[in-house]
């Protein structure tokens, strides 16, 4: 999996869980570029549905320390990316 399609993936999964695309600031920071989780003002319970629907969409496990260590859109995707690659290989 690439950087953008594992990108596309978290963007799709943060619009489904936080509605993140509904506040214009947010969509256009997202389309210009990397955004900080902390701008997303995600709480706890929105941060572990974010988890649980990557896992499901995309097989990939992600926690609440893994959000911590990598705290920006584009870090998480990386990630993501990384570890869907090793799923599949």
């Amino acid at each position: 999996m690439t950087f953008e399609e594992a990108r596309g993936q978290l963007i799709s999964a943060l619009q489904l869980t936080a509605g993140v695309l509904d506040c214009k600031s947010v969509a256009g920071k997202l389309a210009e570029g990397d955004v900080a989780l902390a701008e997303l003002e995600l709480d706890s319970l929105v941060a572990m549905e974010l988890c649980i629907e990557l896992e499901s969409s995309m097989g990939v496990r992600l926690d609440l320390d893994d959000l911590a260590a990598h705290p920006s859109i584009d870090r998480i995707a990386r990630l993501l990316a990384v570890r869907a690659s090793a799923n599949a290989g």
